[in-house]
């Protein structure tokens, strides 16, 4: 394997504030971590939700620190029903195969190298010098955003991601210090609220809600 990670280019920029390096790393994990364990129930309103409301952010905060006046935004909105289903599905998939492969120490180094030497996630620093890593996919599609997220929270938080990030036996996320299998508690922690009556804007990630600057502003 010729991409060793300490001879990639690392170009450091710097997050405008509101957002710190710890909550967009926290904002990145639940993004990631909402899709996983929810996604399975999820209809084309849910996807849009999720994309305008917990990636969108994320993605238009890494997007001003690195001066992209165009970041990838795709809110499905447009798509059918139907397609937004098959996309879910196909997304899903392929992230909790990547998730399993992880077990792997090299199958870890091999997806990260993809995505940096594909500019798909880039180091930032906040203002007050800790750096993370921030999505920045080329593509517009859902597996592209998907993979971007878990690729820039493996490279903040290496270490989280050694051993199965996955359970084998309920396929719940392992990476934090949570109760493993879905418990009461865990289930309502991770739950997003998707009352049709209610505001999109009362999604709830599992460490609570993203503060971005495109919000604040």
């Amino acid at each position: 394997m010729n991409c060793p990670l300490k001879s990639l280019p690392a170009p450091l920029f710097v997050l405008t504030p509101p957002p710190t390096s710890h909550s967009l790393a926290r904002a990145c994990r639940d993004a990631w971590r909402v899709f996983v364990q929810q996604s399975l129930q999820w209809s084309h309103s849910e996807l849009v939700q999720w994309s305008s409301y917990i990636y969108a952010p994320i993605a238009r905060d890494v997007a001003r620190a690195t001066l992209n006046s165009s970041p990838v935004l795709h809110d499905f909105s447009s798509n059918d029903v139907r397609f937004a289903e098959r996309i879910i599905r196909s997304a899903r998939a392929r992230t909790v195969e990547t998730l399993f492969s992880f077990a792997r120490p090299l199958a870890r180094i091999e997806f990260v190298c993809a995505l940096r030497e594909s500019g798909a996630v880039t180091r930032c620093v906040d203002v007050n010098g800790e750096p993370v890593y921030g999505p920045t996919p080329a593509g517009e599609s859902l597996t592209d955003c998907v993979l971007a997220i878990v690729a820039a929270d493996l490279l903040t938080h290496p270490a989280d991601f050694e051993g199965e990030t996955l359970c084998r036996d309920c396929g719940g996320v392992t990476v934090d210090p949570k109760p493993c299998c879905f418990s009461a508690e865990l289930a309502r922690e991770i739950a997003i609220a998707l009352k049709p009556a209610v505001s999109a804007r009362v999604l709830r990630a599992p460490s609570g809600r993203y503060s971005s600057h495109a919000e604040a502003a």
